[in-house]
């Protein structure tokens, strides 16, 4: 299906970032391209041109609709066998055959009288080329409603959603600290509509009932198991009909000149977005002036329009980082190592210094694929100190280990920022106080599990370490979710 609802901004990001890559596949020239400020990483949700296209989606609909309430039938004869008393005109056809076929006939009282005859039927049927047709292009625009109404709900926010939390505290630190008593209403809040939003939301809604009414018409229902080529073939009635060919000119226009774009996932598009970010952080911190710093060579897929590299490794700070991709699935895995010079790499004490971070991208997080995003980060979940999802659209509003980052959003750098320090939390403290005690929820459900501690009560996982005679935890996983 044509994505053009959401596509337009990271199809054209990552051909951006494809055109530099075929000019210089060096990791550097897409980091200095950062550096430079070259990339606009947002852009802004084009309320008015998503409004015209959603009037033209219910254009097309109500045609639709017009043709389930009067489709062109099709008149059939088929040739039957019925008992003689119930049958009513025999052509001559049909005679000879019942004269042929010997065992329609019975012997009464000495004479052979048929007791079945052959005859034929007329059937006005429904299932026709063109109706087919219509089935198919309803279930391309149920697609794009739904992805219509995907793209909008993230878009206006719920208290839970912009703190990412479920359940809101009344503590010093709590939600309630940004609003005064007696100073309201709110009007600089979130929950004040950015735009003219709510039209395209009452338009959307009363597209998805249209679909729904449609769908469960008889007509939908004798016409949709039918497949057919996307290559439709222009009938008579395709051409001529005026309600039929206004159907048949918006699919050519909108699902048949665009078959490039058909073919991109929109899933491969955001992995590649959730990558440049990466890649953008890392210019930011201008990781690359240092010696130790290891930056591949990228490639871009042209079969697959994903991008790809070999490794990445660098230092920063008290830790160093080994980046990796997944070719399998469209995922990181992140190696954090602390660094103690004291202390020789090659003793079990390092060997408690190293977390694996895996990551996974989609586009939408929702029910229809929560089932294979849950079992693929369930898979990894023994082999890392944590797993995390990033998406754009939460649709299961689920914030534990999950990261929104949106193409609608300015404030991508700060997310990806928080996720890196989310891999390096340092803190001092007496690490004695902290063998049953977990530093993250404060239980004493904390204990040793292999090289690191794990708390039973929140599943956070943490390590005690001593560095030049200072006492300090590295939590490395927060709030860890046990089960996807």
């Amino acid at each position: 299906m044509k994505q053009r609802v959401k596509n337009d901004f990271l199809l054209a990001y990552s051909k951006k970032i494809a055109s530099i890559i075929n000019r210089d596949d060096s990791f550097f020239a897409l980091y200095n391209a950062f550096k430079e400020n070259k990339f606009k990483t947002w852009t802004i949700f084009n309320y008015e041109d998503t409004y015209k296209y959603a009037k033209t989606l219910k254009e097309v609909l109500d045609k639709i609709t017009s043709i389930v309430f009067k489709p062109h039938i099709k008149a059939t004869t088929q040739e039957v066998v019925l008992r003689s008393e119930l049958a009513n005109q025999i052509s001559n056809q049909s005679f000879s055959e019942t004269m042929k076929d010997s065992k329609l006939w019975k012997d009464k009282r000495g004479v052979m009288t048929p007791e079945f005859v052959h005859t034929e039927e007329h059937i006005d049927t429904i299932v026709t080329y063109e109706n087919i047709f219509i089935s198919m292009l309803t279930d391309e625009i149920s697609d794009e409603v739904e992805d219509l109404l995907n793209n909008l709900t993230p878009l206006v926010k719920s208290i839970e959603e912009e703190c990412e939390i479920k359940g809101v505290s009344y503590g010093k630190n709590s939600f309630f600290r940004d609003f005064k008593p007696f100073k309201y209403p709110y009007e600089e809040s979130f929950l004040k509509e950015r735009s003219s939003s709510k039209k395209i939301f009452l338009l959307a809604r009363k597209l998805l009932k249209r679909v729904k009414n449609i769908k469960a018409s008889e007509f939908y229902r004798l016409t949709h198991k039918t497949n057919v080529d996307k290559n439709i073939i222009p009938t008579n009635i395709l051409m001529h009909d005026r309600i039929y060919s206004y159907c048949y000119r918006f699919y050519l226009d909108n699902y048949l000149k665009n078959k490039e774009d058909e073919s991109i996932k929109q899933d491969t598009l955001y992995y590649n977005y959730f990558l440049s970010l990466l890649i953008n952080f890392l210019a930011i911190e201008d990781v690359g002036k240092t010696s130790k710093t290891k930056l591949s060579k990228l490639s871009y897929d042209k079969s697959t329009n994903r991008l790809s590299f070999s490794e990445i490794s660098f230092k920063k700070g008290m830790y160093s980082f080994l980046i990796r991709e997944d070719e399998e699935h469209l995922g990181l895995e992140i190696e954090v190592r602390f660094i103690n010079k004291a202390v020789r790499s090659d003793t079990k004490v390092e060997q408690d210094k190293v977390a694996k971070y895996y990551i996974l991208s989609s586009l939408n997080y929702s029910e229809s694929n929560k089932p294979l995003i849950d079992g693929i980060l369930e898979s990894k979940r023994e082999n890392y100190t944590d797993v995390i999802l990033v998406c754009q659209n939460n649709l299961m509003l689920d914030f534990r280990n999950v990261l929104n980052i949106s193409t609608y959003e300015e404030d991508n750098e700060a997310l990806i920022k928080n996720l890196i320090a989310s891999f390096t939390m340092l803190f001092t403290a007496e690490t004695e106080l902290y063998v049953d005690k977990c530093p993250v929820c404060g239980k004493k459900e904390a204990s040793l599990d292999d090289k690191e501690y794990v708390c039973q009560a929140c599943h956070a996982r943490y390590a005690l370490l001593t560095v030049d005679k200072k006492e300090m935890i590295w939590i490395k996983a927060f709030r860890r979710k046990e089960r996807w």
